[in-house]
């Protein structure tokens, strides 16, 4: 054998995104010279789920009960509902440290719960 690589692979989770900069630097002083796929997660994100799923609904009634009264005619029962939410993870693009005198920082981000919610309702009669 001329040539070969060996790789080690894990994954680490934390609960306090302040740790993350350490977690990266005690990697790198035990010899690592790659972190990939640094990604942040809410750790329950049900909640936050149901909320945009609720302000999707409450948005779509808004919009229809103008679109009524601008036609005039009431709102009545919905008809048909879809709809979901989704939660997008905030991912880094896997990135190569070097070792280095600073501790690594850690930005703050954002993450992205959204939520799309169709509505299908039956006018009523013509309103005053």
């Amino acid at each position: 054998i001329q040539n070969y690589r060996a790789m080690n692979n894990i994954r680490v989770t934390a609960g306090d995104v302040e740790a993350a900069g350490a977690l990266i630097d005690t990697a790198i002083g035990a010899g690592a010279n790659r972190v990939a796929s640094l990604g942040f997660e809410v750790r329950d994100r049900e909640p936050l789920r149901a909320e945009a799923l609720r302000m999707a609904v409450q948005k779509a009634e808004a919009e229809a009960r103008t679109i009524a009264e601008a036609l005039r005619v009431t709102l009545g029962p919905p008809l048909e509902v879809r709809g979901g939410a989704e939660y997008q993870p905030m991912y880094r693009q896997e990135m190569v440290l070097m070792r280095s005198a600073d501790a690594t920082p850690i930005e703050a981000g954002a993450q992205t719960v959204s939520a799309n919610v169709t509505i299908r309702y039956r006018l009523g009669g013509a309103s005053r």
